[in-house]
């Protein structure tokens, strides 16, 4: 049989889980249908070496590792595209723009500094490949977390997460955070990669990963603890819609741990929390209502504009349409408003040149430069 000595990073993954089962070069060859000098140097590229939790240092071939060298030396050939212009691609792929509009988006920012088309074309296709892969890996592990004999199949649920979230899938992210951070079954708690996964959910604006992140932040979990970076993340992961987040904001400004104590707006946000049917928050609401709310029913939403103060304070850009709407359902927008009256309003609103508070580190940079324990 004739040997396709090529490796697409389907076949590097093969290889990592054919590597746990020590099989012999001639038999990993037969399996991949690959030639022997072939494998050996890419078992070469790809392996990096760990530390046991007995301080043993074993050396282990990682796909993603390999795969990342081979994207690298892409990158520094003669053809290769900058990276800023990699990383515009990548996401224009992942908002779901394909083909000619993807390309006239490019041209249109990069102008003159824009690849040729076909070269946006293969971009895309291995961005494309490589999303595909990451939520089958995230599906299966969604279908082995509902079988019946979920306990047994724990590692086999967490390793499916972890290759997903290896290629950038932000909900498999969070899910191996939360799996590390309880030690569930027999997948073992380790708090110090459980925030690491949170942390990289988090850059994506995944709402209940900033949660956690300020979470860990204010008890000191596998960090420094840092009270004023845990009430600012769960400003920014309230306004997301973490309803945990909603909760906890509402706390800091009921006993002013923001600086400056306002039961009226605390109480807006624990409405919020409730209204999303968190029971805590029901109660709370029960107990200091009529302390609270006057005769004539005091408005407790934002106004539109209030409400982009609001995302550009915390998450330095102007909200989106979608996001209007869903703060309008959830009432936390009082604007009564068509949907061509929001785009244009939207629109004004993106046109105002707003002065952003002066700080070059984002809220998850601040976040890496706290020294760990």
């Amino acid at each position: 049989m004739k040997q396709n000595n090529h490796l697409t990073f389907e076949k590097k993954i093969r290889l990592e889980e054919l590597l746990t089962k020590n099989l012999s070069i001639s038999q990993l060859t037969r399996e991949l249908s690959l030639g022997a000098t072939t494998v050996i140097e890419e078992i070469k590229k790809g392996t990096v070496p760990f530390k046991t939790h007995e301080g043993e240092i074993i050396q282990l071939y990682k796909a993603e590792r390999s795969e990342l060298i081979t994207q690298l030396t892409k990158q520094n050939s003669k053809n290769s595209v900058p990276e800023h212009i990699v990383n515009e691609i990548e996401r224009l792929t992942k908002n779901g723009l394909t083909g000619k509009e993807l390309v006239a988006k490019l041209n249109e920012k990069f102008e003159n500094d824009a690849p040729s088309q076909s070269v946006i074309y293969r971009y895309m296709k291995s961005f494309k490949d490589t999303t595909d892969l990451a939520e089958k890996y995230y599906q299966l592990g969604m279908d082995i977390y509902y079988s019946k004999d979920n306990k047994y199949n724990a590692r086999k649920k967490f390793d499916c997460f972890e290759k997903a979230a290896k290629l950038g899938h932000v909900e498999a992210q969070f899910q191996c955070g939360m799996m590390l951070q309880e030690g569930i079954d027999d997948v073992r708690k380790d708090t110090t990669r459980s925030l690491q996964y949170y942390v990289n959910a988090a850059k994506s604006q995944h709402a209940d990963a900033i949660m956690k992140v300020a979470y860990f932040l204010e008890f000191g979990i596998a960090c420094k603890q840092n009270a004023d970076l845990s009430t600012e993340l769960y400003s920014i992961a309230a306004h997301a819609g973490s309803v945990y987040a909603m909760l906890k904001y509402a706390e800091c400004l009921e006993l002013g741990l923001t600086g400056w104590q306002n039961i009226t707006v605390a109480f807006s946000w624990y409405q919020r929390a409730a209204n999303l049917g968190n029971f805590y928050a029901k109660k709370w609401i029960d107990d200091h209502k009529c302390s609270i709310i006057n005769s004539s029913g005091t408005s407790i939403a934002y106004t539109l504009e209030e409400y982009n103060n609001l995302y550009l304070i915390n998450l330095q850009r102007h909200i989106s349409y979608d996001e209007v709407k869903t703060a309008m359902e959830n009432g936390l927008i009082s604007d009564v408003l068509t949907d061509d009256e929001i785009k244009t309003k939207i629109d004004q609103l993106t046109k105002v040149n707003v002065l952003l508070p002066i700080d070059s580190k984002s809220y998850f940079e601040l976040y890496e430069s706290v020294k760990a324990k």
